[in-house]
């Protein structure tokens, strides 16, 4: 009977081991993933930044050369300026005018608004005495004719400020996209980095929207096929931890950005839903020769506070 007793004690104690180690294994794995993404099905579309131009024109100057290292801000391509400085000129003139004429029918309204003010009163007194037989019916007419002539008038000077504002608006937005399209003849460096190709060539017209170089930046772009709650949580500078399948490279950074699936529908080599969360990571330090155009990871995102 003893020896079945210390038999079932024993027997007790293993269980209870086994028991709060499982328990202990456990509140270690809920510890080390909570407040993190994981990530199975990631896959890296690209291990550069593309640079495109914004406007059209004549590429006059390319000053640096694959393999330069540039800083951000440096310049990478300069397009021939002239159409876009005439144009903001000639957008510039047409908006001092446009001030000009919204001014005076400003003026013109408020002289109109004055004069119904004035018509207005002199048919309320007209009225008053024509009611105490004081004037005559045609006294009278006289100022309610007055009256609705003065109205048309404030009508129509109102409209002519309006669309002398609306047409002023109009041209202070256009001079705005000059200001810009003028800038983008300069294209710089988005970001530092290692000029890895140049699509262009010196004196070639290229138009918008066309990709004329790209930068080794230490960033990966990847696409992630589902969303989930805690994606909401993800925010610029988490830390983030890849693993390439299939391969012992792990990768370490921060996320820069979560992208716009838009920038990408346009892509014909991928294929990008509503569904998809799209992440830009700036990696520690250079993976790209380790890393293969759309390859396959599993992902962990650091998302505490």
């Amino acid at each position: 009977m003893t020896n079945f007793s210390a038999k079932n004690i024993f027997l007790n104690k293993i269980t209870i081991t086994i028991f709060v180690l499982a328990l202990i294994t456990a509140i270690a794995l809920f510890v080390h993933n909570y407040g993190k993404i994981n990530i199975d099905d990631g896959t890296i579309i690209s291990t550069h930044e593309n640079i495109f131009s914004k406007i059209d024109g004549n590429v006059c100057e390319i000053p640096i050369k694959e393999g330069d290292t540039v800083n951000k801000g440096d310049l990478l391509v300069k397009i021939f300026p002239a159409k876009y400085e005439i144009r903001l000129k000639k957008i510039e003139s047409s908006k001092i005018q446009a001030a000009k004429e919204y001014a005076d029918f400003k003026n013109v309204l408020k002289k109109r608004t004055d004069e119904l003010d004035i018509a207005k009163k002199d048919c309320d007194r007209n009225q008053s005495m024509f009611d105490e037989n004081i004037t005559t019916k045609q006294d009278f007419d006289r100022s309610v004719n007055e009256m609705k002539n003065a109205n048309l008038s404030y009508l129509a000077a109102k409209k002519d400020k309006e669309d002398a504002e609306n047409k002023l608006e109009i041209l202070k937005a256009q001079a705005e996209q000059a200001k810009i399209d003028l800038d983008n003849t300069k294209i710089t460096s988005p970001e530092s980095g290692t000029v890895t190709s140049i699509f262009i060539k010196n004196g070639e017209n290229i138009y918008k929207d066309r990709l004329v170089l790209s930068i080794n930046a230490n960033r990966l772009i990847i696409v992630v096929p589902k969303k989930q709650a805690k994606f909401a949580k993800i925010e610029p500078d988490q830390p983030v931890t890849i693993k390439l399948k299939n391969s012992s490279t792990k990768i370490t950074g921060r996320i820069d950005k979560i992208l716009n699936n838009e920038d990408f529908k346009d892509n014909a080599n991928l294929v990008i839903t509503d569904n998809c969360t799209i992440l830009s990571v700036k990696t520690d330090e250079d993976f790209s020769n380790s890393i293969d155009g759309f390859q396959n990871i599993k992902m962990s995102i650091n998302i505490r506070k």
